[in-house]
Formats: C-alpha cells, sequence, structure tokens
C-alpha cells in the first residue's frame, strides 16, 4: 500500500484517539450522573423501566469507555516498547510489526467496541427517558 496513504490513515487515527481520549471524559461525568440517578427523580416513569434503562445507559457509556480507553492503552504501550525496541537496536532493521498493521487491529477491535455501545444506548433510547431532563434539581 501507498506509504502516504497510511502515513494519512496513521494520522487521522492518532487524531480520532485524541479526540475520544477527550470525549471520554465527558462520558466519565454523564455515567456518573446517571448512576446518581433514581426512579423518584423522573415520576412519569415505572422504577421498572428506569432501573431498566440505567443499565442499558450506564452498559453503553461503560463499554464506551473500556474500548476507548483500552485501545488508547494499547497503543500507548506499543508506542513505549517499540521505541524501547529501536532504541535498543539503535535504529537498525525492521520493526516486526507496521505501526499500520497494529493501528488496524486497533481499529477493529475500537469499532466494534463503539458499535456495541451504540446499540445498547439505541436499546436505552427506546424507553424514551432523557437524562437531561433528569437532573437533580437544586
Amino acid at each position: 500500500m501507498d506509504p502516504e496513504i497510511m502515513a494519512s490513515f496513521n494520522a487521522l487515527f492518532n487524531l480520532a484517539l485524541i479526540v475520544f481520549f477527550f470525549v471520554g471524559f465527558v462520558r466519565i461525568a454523564r455515567r456518573f450522573k446517571i448512576k446518581e440517578l433514581t426512579a423518584n427523580e423522573c415520576p412519569n416513569v415505572t422504577p421498572e423501566i428506569f432501573v431498566s434503562w440505567q443499565k442499558l445507559e450506564l452498559k453503553s457509556l461503560t463499554v464506551f469507555l473500556w474500548s476507548t480507553y483500552g485501545v488508547i492503552a494499547v497503543k500507548w504501550l506499543w508506542m513505549l516498547l517499540e521505541t524501547k525496541h529501536f532504541m535498543s537496536r539503535m535504529g537498525y532493521g525492521a520493526s516486526i510489526i507496521n505501526d499500520s498493521t497494529i493501528n488496524i487491529g486497533l481499529l477493529a477491535f475500537w469499532l466494534i467496541g463503539l458499535i456495541i455501545s451504540s446499540v445498547y444506548g439505541i436499546k436505552a433510547s427506546a424507553y424514551g427517558i432523557k437524562a437531561n431532563k433528569l437532573k437533580k434539581s437544586s
């Protein structure tokens, strides 16, 4: 494959990881808010439906966070090991596994995680409960 295309892919993949790293902080905050909600804060919904919705939302957020931060951790670990390996060889020889190969594999696992997360999110949205409307009144 063309080296320029692979370099562009690697750059876009790394940019997406950086963006999702910060999106993850928003998701963490949302997860804490949803976890603290109780059925009493939504009088129009039965407690059973609320608990089902809450579980699906939490599962969606958990899968998103694990897939995103898991890929980031593996990517950073790979970069650390590759840098150490490269420095120990003083730059001679080729890497055993190409960075693009690692990125394509990580992208596949990441997309699978995001798809699973969105499936849980879609199931939760079918209940018609909006988390923004359930904020605790101060």
